[in-house]
């Protein structure tokens, strides 16, 4: 290689490649060469027999090799026809044009056929399922079924969301018949103007969630705080399960809190986007408004110990929770205890977190005031 760039050598491929151009008879002699299974064949450069035999090189190895680099130029100077590319392209039997452009970048590639033949032949060019022979047709030119008809026959294909669409179309659905070549991969986009969802299309009748019903957002929200979720995402072990809106909206509290109801939202951040404020807002883990600060601990505890909560019993779904003063709490802060005070604004609803530090030492100890008999 440093032979071949470094020295006159260039030179004289330039001239020999020039030559090729107005001499076929070049060309054929290096393609004959080319095509040689024997390894090079006759003809190409002549090694005058004088060269000094010390030099510790493989002659044939050599001769090989500037035929090579010479042919690699001539090749790409004087490509073949389109008929006779075409029909070498179409004897590698590649099904797909990914496989022409990687097989393009090795050395089995000859030089006289173009890795990018569109452009080459581009009065020829039809298309590269007509160039690979898989009369594969791209699909801008395709000629496709009705909206109608593509629909009905998608209908009875079962399919109920888009991801079950794109894993039939990627063929993981063996028992079922494969996607007619007439019927577009991502049809919302082919058929822009009869489009209306992909509910319709699969004939699941699923909706997104911009078009659907919901509750007015503060009735929606009100409901929802009356669950007793903590969080949006719950805890980091994946194996338990969390009283959080994601486990909610997944149906793996069925049991405690029943399943998530139709005219609400599962993703209220999308189907309320003008009233959305926080997770802790819609979830009613905190109500607190800006630049508002808390009762003390001293005051917030005098507070909570007058309401009489360790007398009571917790109110939802008692069956399937620990009648504990945590809950008692909890129950209070989402109202269930009627007959009490509402549960002031400056008042937090995560003690255990609000006054860590700072006097907490348990909920027991909080709702208990050794003063009030």
């Amino acid at each position: 290689d440093e032979f071949a760039e470094q020295t006159e050598f260039r030179h004289i491929a330039r001239v020999v490649t020039s030559l090729s151009v107005h001499d076929e008879r070049i060309v054929e002699q290096f393609r004959f060469i080319d095509r040689d299974e024997g390894g090079g064949g006759g003809g190409g450069p002549f090694i005058p027999p004088e060269i000094d035999k010390q030099i510790k090189i493989n002659l044939n190895q050599f001769k090989e090799y500037l035929n090579a680099r010479l042919w690699s130029n001539i090749g790409r100077a004087n490509w073949r026809p389109f008929e006779e590319a075409r029909e070498f392209a179409r004897s590698l039997n590649f099904k797909e044009q990914s496989a022409w452009f990687k097989f393009s970048k090795t050395k089995d590639k000859p030089p006289d056929i173009p890795s990018a033949p569109r452009g080459v032949y581009a009065l020829n060019w039809i298309s590269w399922g007509d160039w690979l022979g898989t009369g594969f047709i791209a699909t801008s030119q395709r000629e496709y079924m009705s909206f109608k008809e593509a629909r009905t026959f998608v209908n009875k294909l079962k399919l109920s969301t888009f991801q079950d669409w794109r894993k039939y179309c990627n063929g993981e659905f063996p028992n079922l018949i494969s996607l007619p070549d007439d019927i577009p991969v991502n049809p919302q986009r082919t058929y822009q103007k009869e489009w209306i969802s992909w509910g319709n299309f699969l004939g699941s009748q699923r909706v997104a969630t911009h078009l659907k019903q919901f509750r007015d957002f503060y009735e929606a929200r009100e409901f929802v705080r009356k669950l007793g979720l903590k969080s949006e995402k719950g805890g980091r072990d994946k194996e338990k399960i969390y009283m959080s809106w994601r486990h909610y909206k997944a149906d793996l509290l069925r049991d405690k809190i029943g399943s998530i109801l139709s005219d609400i939202p599962k993703d209220p951040l999308k189907a309320y986007p003008d009233e959305w404020i926080s997770w802790p807002d819609w979830l009613g883990t905190s109500t607190k408004p800006r630049n508002l600060d808390y009762l003390s601990f001293e005051e917030a505890k005098s507070f909570a110990s007058k309401l009489g909560l360790l007398d009571r019993n917790i109110v939802r779904d008692p069956e399937k929770r620990k009648n504990s003063a945590r809950e008692k709490w909890n129950d209070y802060c989402h109202g269930c205890y009627t007959d009490l005070p509402t549960k002031p604004v400056n008042l937090p609803a995560s003690i255990h977190y609000a006054y860590k530090g700072k006097g907490f030492k348990g909920y027991k100890n909080f709702l208990n005031d050794p003063q009030i008999i």
